[in-house]
């Protein structure tokens, strides 16, 4: 016992940790406002008072009166508007008068205004307008709870209808099993009472998905102090030395990361609930939950309080399996690279079956068992899956809870295992052979030069040519090597813009127009070329090639359709800017500049990438002593910080150009832009860029912009690792600076991306979204302080004075 109340002592009092979880609870809770601030949708004013209205009559009277009102009301707003308008009455009727006739109301323009003459409606077109909008609300509500016992009845006769193809009629199989079960499972939905009420506060809390990225980073921090800590400051040993060092201890330490994960769910998840309820409120909770269209396919009976209880249990559940998956990674494997690299490994395998495999594949079972797939409770419950289990369908929800207890008791036990095996005896033998081999090899005159000696320690002892060896396995899996397909549209856009590449020519005008005016005589010409075969001027041979011709011809019209809009666009260009443009393949264009999500997942690979090549250049120093060392002689103070910090540079540059080359080298072999010269405003993308620079330039500018941020990066990264003086605890921070607001951005989160780095990786995306350039220069203005910035600290911080040395004076020892 007190073993454990030590693990919570020395948990909670990481004052890192608590100002981590306080930080990113408040931007967590701060997000999901923000989120909804920018959704235009707000629910009208009205709308809960019109509810209790209409939730006592029957759903027949209910869509009867709703649909009187809701013509009437509209034809009203029309009246409205055409008032303010300042229109004469008179006017006014003679336009409005048809539209009752055709509407489904029987009343008259006079009779309309006299039932509204008194009412609030007439006065207050705000009101009209939430009421108009309060009544689409209902009335979409109202139609689905009608047509729920249908969609349930439906499902025996749909069945049926199933078994009689012949892929689903074969017994024994999967397929026919699980058309027999459906039915059975929705049978007991069949006489429920469904309720009117509103599903926007459910349906924005329980799918903000922020929350669970920032449970599994206060989790990957919490194991750091838990578990690596120790390892890194050595404390391992003496701990485990000890009577209770094992199995005491490591029991200790799961259960306080056990206690402490599911209490921060339920302040993280609770807090999201909370702030949803109080935005849109989640209505009758004794309703069931099936009374919300989202919830349609959902099997279980639940009341809307049920399902926020279970989404609770649910996610504290999840983040606790979390919690022991990490641990026994944590546990497994002694280095923190080696933790960081197999996390990366796991998640991102995990993350691609649960996106790329079909909900029908015979391997659907990596998809629904699965994190991703817990984390997403709404769809967990909301949606109706069984699992193909040796091809007995077995429901994704009870399929998952078996096999999550399986994976808890499992991850638990391997946690102990290795906690009990790693240090617990001395080198293993062969290891020791291994390295005096290698000791033996080593020649014996060495090169002095520190810079040598450096590079060396970098990227030999501290692994980082292996992390560029798989930097460059994954630039070259990005090389397309296969032959471009294309439909056969956009390959007639491309034969024409390819054949009028270059500057917009008055003979490239009139070759347009000539093309514009053979589709309109094609009728024509066919009517032509029947008329003269039906005189016998052309026999059957000639009249079909002939007819042949004009068919292949006028095949290419949607092709040669976006060639003109390109076409109108230049001379647009060309008329309101006085820019004269060039057709540039649109193709080329959006490969390289209008690829957003992939221009993400590059910056994401690279920050991965970056921080496990910088993240021990000091650290390592530091946690071997040598660094008491290196500050005693001459050159071991700012000569050895510059000297890492040039590798670091190098290094930063070398992972750009592997992960970004590939794509200029697809571009160049299959896109190929073939007017490098032209206005960058020759892109539609970049119609508005107030910037005088050719194709080139701005790829150019764009890149050296891209290599500056990059540096700035890896400088931000030493400076982190000069600062904690920890591997792993600089590993979490840098993810957390450099990764989490990628992830955001990737998740469609966008509030973040002007207070990140995120501008770096996006830059042809920002150069599109900007007027002028005076966002993005006073953007690199800011980077270049925290790249200057970051120098200046970490040679203070690593014991010199770059200001002295500057300005030529002694160096500080």
């Amino acid at each position: 016992m007190r073993i454990l109340k030590y693990e919570f002592y020395k948990l909670l009092s990481k004052k890192l940790l608590l100002l981590f979880i306080l930080i990113l609870f408040a931007i967590n809770c701060y997000l999901y406002i923000a989120e909804q601030n920018k959704n235009d949708f707000q629910i009208p004013n009205e709308y809960e008072n019109m509810l209790q209205q209409y939730s006592n009559l029957s759903e027949k009277e209910a869509l009867a009166l709703i649909s009187e009102s809701y013509d009437e009301l509209n034809i009203l707003s029309i009246i409205n508007n055409l008032r303010t308008s300042n229109i004469a009455e008179e006017a006014i009727k003679d336009q409005v008068s048809p539209i009752l006739k055709l509407s489904a109301i029987e009343i008259s323009y006079d009779q309309l205004l006299e039932k509204y003459d008194n009412s609030r409606f007439m006065e207050d077109n705000s009101y009209l307008q939430d009421y108009i909008t309060s009544l689409g609300l209902i009335n979409n509500q109202l139609e689905y709870i009608e047509s729920y016992p249908d969609f349930i009845n439906s499902m025996e006769e749909k069945a049926e209808d199933m078994q009689s193809v012949s892929i689903f009629s074969q017994e024994g199989t999967f397929a026919y099993r699980n058309i027999l079960k459906t039915p059975n499972d929705f049978r007991h939905l069949k006489d429920i009472k469904l309720k009117l009420g509103d599903e926007t506060g459910i349906i924005s809390a329980t799918q903000y998905r922020f929350t669970d990225l920032s449970m599994a980073a206060i989790i990957f921090l919490m194991c750091v102090f838990i578990f690596i800590i120790e390892k890194e400051s050595g404390l391992i040993r003496l701990t485990k030395s000890t009577k209770n060092g094992h199995v005491p201890v490591i029991v200790s330490k799961i259960t306080v990361l056990v206690v402490t994960t599911a209490v921060l769910s339920l302040l993280f998840y609770g807090s999201i609930l909370f702030l949803g309820n109080k935005l849109y409120g989640f209505g009758d909770l004794s309703r069931y939950i099936q009374s919300m269209s989202s919830f349609r396919d959902c099997s279980f009976l639940l009341s809307v309080k049920e399902f926020i209880c279970l989404f609770i249990v649910t996610k504290i559940f999840v983040t606790v399996i979390t919690a022991f998956i990490f641990a026994v990674i944590f546990n497994a494997f002694l280095f923190p690279k080696v933790i960081y690299l197999v996390l990366a490994l796991f998640t991102g395998f995990s993350y691609i079956c649960y996106t790329l495999i079909h909900p029908a594949s015979y391997i659907n079972t990596l998809k629904y068992i699965n994190l991703f797939s817990f984390y997403d409770v709404f769809t967990f419950y909301g949606e109706y899956t069984n699992i193909n289990f040796f091809g007995y369908p077995i429901s994704k929800v009870f399929a998952s809870i078996f096999v999550s207890l399986v994976v808890s008791v499992l991850t638990i036990a391997l946690t102990i295992f290795s906690y009990v095996r790693n240090y617990s005896c001395a080198t293993p033998i062969l290891h020791k052979l291994i390295n005096k081999i290698i000791i033996r090899r080593k020649r014996i005159n060495g090169s002095t030069s520190m810079l040598i000696h450096e590079t060396y320690k970098i990227f030999v002892t501290n692994k980082v040519g292996l992390i560029v060896v798989a930097a460059l396995i994954i630039g070259y899996q990005n090389i397309h090597v296969a032959p471009f397909l294309m439909t056969k549209d956009t390959a007639v856009y491309k034969g024409y813009v390819d054949s009028l590449a270059g500057e917009l020519t008055a003979q490239k005008q009139k070759f347009i127009q000539d093309e514009q005016k053979q589709f309109d005589n094609i009728p024509l010409e066919l009517q032509k070329l029947k008329n003269s075969f039906e005189k016998d001027e052309l026999d059957k041979a000639e009249y079909t090639r002939e007819l042949n011709k004009i068919t292949l011809f006028s095949e290419k019209k949607t092709g040669f359709e976006r060639l003109k809009n390109q076409y109108q666009y230049l001379v647009n260009l060309k008329e309101e800017k006085k820019i004269n443009g060039s057709f540039i393949c649109e193709l080329s264009s959006r490969y390289i500049f209008n690829n957003r999500t992939r221009d993400l997942y590059n910056g994401l690979i690279y920050c991965i990438l970056l921080i496990l090549c910088l993240s021990n250049i000091f650290p390592m120093e530091y946690k071997n002593g040598m660094v008491r060392v290196y500050k005693s002689t001459y050159n071991g103070r700012l000569r050895l910080f510059a000297q890492k910090g040039f590798i670091g540079s190098i290094i930063a540059i070398i992972l750009m150009i592997i992960v970004y080359l590939p794509y200029y080298i697809n571009l160049l072999s299959r896109y190929d832009i073939k007017s490098w010269s032209a206005p960058i405003q020759s892109i539609y993308l970049f119609e508005n860029l107030d910037l005088n620079i050719s194709v080139l330039g701005f790829v150019v500018l764009a890149n050296f912009l891209q290599l500056i941020g990059c540096i700035a990066i890896a400088k931000l990264i030493i400076l982190i690792s000069l600062i904690v003086k920890k591997h792993s605890i600089c590993i979490l921070a840098s993810t957390v600076i450099l990764g989490f607001p990628i992830i955001i951005s990737l998740m469609g989160i966008t509030s973040l991306d002007s207070y990140s780095f995120n501008t770096i990786f996006v830059l042809f995306s920002s150069f599109s979204k900007s007027k002028d350039i005076i966002s993005i220069i006073s953007y690199y203005v800011f980077l270049v302080i925290i790249l200057i910035s970051s120098v200046l600290l970490g040679s203070k911080i690593y014991g010199g004075n770059l200001f002295k040395n500057i300005f030529g004076l002694k160096e500080v020892k």
